[in-house]
């Protein structure tokens, strides 16, 4: 046995896990961080993010075409912009629902952004109303936190 280490029974050090057999349940408990993936993408123009993600926008969240969609509850960092460093999607999202591709779909995940820019959700907010006006032909209410949620998704989810 090393030297170095501790003895059995011992509190442990920080970085160090303790096992189930070393562990004491009145002992502090250890914090769980959740681990965060970077969704990074650059378009050479914004109507090419349109194209992309246009149909799909609302101002609480999105849905993001993946191959290999996130679980439920996994936390993403968006982060869409230009070549040109114009930014579109700065934000901090948890998914809220997955769909595995079906023929003919798309499979990917909702997400709901739990932090967003304000230059971000702005945008998001006009991209939505101007996709409202030219499919209903009629001015859209303004955009506040009560637009329709994504399907799948409900009051419990976020």
């Amino acid at each position: 046995m090393s030297e170095n280490r501790p003895p059995r029974g011992t509190a442990p050090t920080q970085g160090v896990i303790p096992s189930e057999e070393s562990a004491e349940p009145t002992s502090t408990a250890l914090k769980r961080i959740p681990l965060v993936t970077a969704v990074t993408k650059e378009y050479d123009y914004f109507s090419e993010f349109i194209a992309e993600f246009g149909e799909h926008i609302y101002p609480q969240g999105m849905f993001v075409p993946s191959p290999r969609p996130r679980p439920k509850g996994a936390r993403l960092k968006l982060d869409f912009h230009t070549r040109d460093g114009f930014q579109i999607v700065d934000a901090v999202c948890e998914v809220v629902r997955c769909d595995e591709a079906l023929p003919g779909t798309l499979s990917g995940m909702w997400v709901s952004f739990t932090y967003i820019t304000n230059e971000s959700k702005e945008l998001i907010s006009r991209i939505y109303s101007q996709r409202e006006v030219s499919t209903s032909g009629k001015k859209p209410a303004a955009v506040t936190g009560s637009a329709p949620k994504p399907p799948g998704s409900s009051e419990g989810d976020t």
